[in-house]
C-alpha cells in the first residue's frame, strides 16, 4: 500500500488532504506542522513514504522549501508542493506545484500522477 506523508501547518486543511488521500487508497504514513519533525521523521528515523504533500508555510523555524532541499538531498521522495502565493515558488524541483485553494479533484489528479512518476522512477532504477 502507498504511503503519502503531509507537512502542513493548518489542521483545517490537513484533514482535507488526508480525506483526498483516503478516498484515493492510499494511507496517510504521517502528517507534521512543523518542518523539523518531519525531517527528523524521514532521516532519522529511516521512514520514507512514497510521496510528501508539503505546504511552503509551516509552524517552526524552517519553512517547506528548506524541509524538502533537506529531505531530497538525502532521498528520492517526490513531492507536491502547496502554496498560496505564486511568488513564494523557488528553484526546487518538486513532482507538482500546487497553488491554493485548489479543488479536491486537482489534488487526486495530480497525487495519482507524482505516485505513477515515482513508480516508473523505481523500476527505471532497478533495470
Amino acid at each position: 500500500m502507498k504511503k503519502i506523508m503531509i507537512i502542513e501547518d493548518l489542521k483545517l486543511h490537513q484533514r482535507k488532504i488526508k480525506d483526498i488521500i483516503l478516498e484515493l487508497g492510499p494511507q496517510v504514513s504521517a502528517d507534521f506542522a512543523y518542518g523539523v519533525k518531519a525531517v527528523d521523521y524521514i532521516l532519522k528515523e529511516n521512514n520514507s513514504p512514497d510521496l510528501i504533500i508539503i505546504d511552503i508555510i509551516l509552524k517552526g523555524e524552517i519553512n517547506g522549501y528548506q524541509v524538502a532541499k533537506k529531505i531530497s538531498s538525502e532521498t528520492n521522495i517526490p513531492f507536491i508542493i502547496l502554496s498560496s502565493c505564486k511568488d513564494e515558488i523557488e528553484d526546487f524541483e518538486a513532482s507538482v506545484y500546487l497553488n491554493k485553494p485548489f479543488s479536491s479533484q486537482e489534488l487526486k489528479n495530480n497525487i495519482e500522477l507524482a505516485l505513477y512518476k515515482y513508480d516508473i522512477y523505481k523500476k527505471m532504477l532497478k533495470n
